[in-house]
């Protein structure tokens, strides 16, 4: 960044005379140095006011060391460490410092609105090398044959850097629409997983609501059945106890017609429940069938 203002003072100086880029009002950078104030000395200041995620961009300067200050606000700050040939962050709130060296790449973001920085450098006449020049200059078949690119991807990729950027991202940038749109089809898409997730979990609570209904009439009906079979066991030991003994012979065990004036005990049938059979005698479970029970025999019915 070299400023073409010229001296306007000796001692004093007011640095919103010397606008050295503005994005908008809430993203711009004003410059001090010796082509503003004559007595400045081996100094030179950029004051720079940015908004959230609003970034000076990346950039080096070859001949002086940067010291940045936070007035307000936070920003994060970020370069190559040349001596370790290491990418390094450090986040700066109010009253806080970091320098960069001489000649190392980085950048600064804003964290928070407001964020106020003051950039003091070790020059009167700061040089500065753009990152988005050195992109935007350099022959796309260069790129490409340096560093195994496609060329028609990388000049499709930096069709949109068309000038010196400075404060990014740029005010025309259609990926900041992109990533609201998507945002926008994620937060929808997000919205829409829960409403049928909540749909599945509603279908599978009706269903349980089914499943105990049905399982509750079965346990009715399970009852009723008990019920009916103690009753009719209860009825057949009553007739029973009423009756004379009788004798049979073995034509009448075998099933042959009985003599005259010889009667049959009533014949007891063992009741189903549940697809089983209930026995009068134990409440066993067995196949259903008809029994004698003054004998032996067995009949089916």
């Amino acid at each position: 960044m070299t400023s073409n203002k010229k001296v306007q003072g000796e001692f004093t100086y007011k640095l919103s005379n010397n606008e050295l880029y503005k994005k908008n009002n809430a993203n711009y950078i004003n410059a001090l140095g010796i082509d503003q104030l004559a007595r400045i000395g081996n100094v030179y200041l950029l004051d720079i006011f940015l908004s959230k995620e609003n970034c000076v961009e990346l950039h080096y300067h070859p001949n002086a060391t940067e010291l940045i200050y936070c007035i307000s606000g936070e920003a994060e700050l970020s370069f190559i460490n040349m001596d370790k040939k290491k990418w390094q962050s450090f986040t700066i709130e109010r009253g806080e410092v970091v320098t960069i060296p001489q000649g190392w790449w980085h950048y600064v973001c804003a964290k928070k609105d407001y964020t106020h920085l003051l950039a003091i450098h070790d020059t009167n006449q700061l040089e500065t090398i753009f990152g988005s020049d050195l992109l935007r200059l350099t022959p796309d078949e260069v790129l490409a044959k340096l560093y195994c690119l496609n060329e028609e991807k990388v000049e499709e990729a930096l069709s949109p850097i068309h000038e010196t950027v400075v404060i990014g991202p740029p005010a025309d940038c259609e990926m900041e629409v992109m990533e609201e749109e998507m945002q926008r089809v994620e937060s929808l898409e997000r919205m829409n997983k829960s409403h049928r997730k909540k749909g599945h979990m509603e279908e599978r609570e009706n269903e349980m609501q089914k499943m105990n209904h049905t399982q509750n009439m079965d346990d009715i009906k399970s009852m009723e059945k008990r019920e009916q079979a103690e009753n009719a066991r209860a009825k057949w030991m009553q007739d029973r106890s009423e009756m004379p003994p009788m004798r049979y012979n073995i034509d009448q065990r075998m099933g042959g017609m009985a003599g005259e004036g010889q009667n049959h005990y009533p014949m007891q049938p063992f009741f189903d429940f549940d697809n089983h059979a209930i026995s009068p005698y134990s409440g066993c479970y067995v196949q259903p069938m008809y029994v004698c029970p003054g004998c032996l025999g067995f009949y089916s019915y």
